[in-house]
């Protein structure tokens, strides 16, 4: 009993402690404070070990909460990680095309949703292009250029179209020839045939 307790009273030390074969060949009294002294240096290792581990945490992606490691199986059955877990994500709206747009309509009776890109594999482009409105008939890029947009509203296109004034080109009325100008045209082209047989008929 007394050399538990000089065994208890003694400090730890771990390098000066007998391990393993150094044991069985100490005396009796000798061997009981080696194995009493390392019984302690083990309960005085696994305290910083336990403490250490309970502060460790993991975050839950779906929460987004940091749970504590002792925790982790409980959060997982707990009623906030379930509701989160089975309740779907917020629909977010991403494109500015309506329900009113043909190509929308005509996209949404084929399958399509607004989180898929175009394609086959949906490989494309998800969000629409954007465009300017030009109506009249100078080149591309006079001037000061138009705002793009994704989808222009009908007032807007209505105003772009009435600013626009098209140029048709008007061709003046053919006039009658008179007698004289029909000889003449006649004697002319009289003329030109002449000549020209007489330019592939020359030796």
């Amino acid at each position: 009993m007394h050399s538990v307790q000089r065994a208890v009273a003694q400090p730890v030390e771990p390098s000066a402690t007998p391990k393993g074969p150094e044991l069985l060949s100490l005396p009796s009294g000798e061997f009981y404070r080696a194995m009493v002294a390392n019984s302690l240096l083990s309960a005085a290792t696994a305290v910083p070990m336990t403490s250490a581990l309970s502060e460790a945490t993991r975050r839950c992606t779906i929460c987004q909460v940091a749970v504590r490691l002792p925790d982790w199986k409980t959060h997982l059955t707990s009623t906030p990680h379930l509701v989160t877990k089975s309740s779907p994500p917020a629909k977010r709206r991403r494109l500015k095309l309506n329900e009113r747009n043909i190509g929308y309509r005509l996209l949404t009776k084929t399958g399509w949703t607004e989180d898929q890109g175009l394609g086959k594999s949906n490989q494309g482009p998800v969000n629409p292009i954007a465009i300017q409105l030009k109506f009249d008939q100078r080149g591309l890029g006079y001037g000061t250029p138009a705002p793009k947009r994704v989808t222009h509203s009908q007032p807007l296109i209505d105003a772009c179209q009435g600013k626009t004034k098209l140029t048709t080109i008007t061709t003046p009325p053919v006039q009658p020839l008179t007698r004289k100008e029909i000889c003449r045209q006649y004697d002319r082209d009289r003329k030109q045939r002449m000549a020209l047989l007489a330019y592939m008929n020359r030796d």
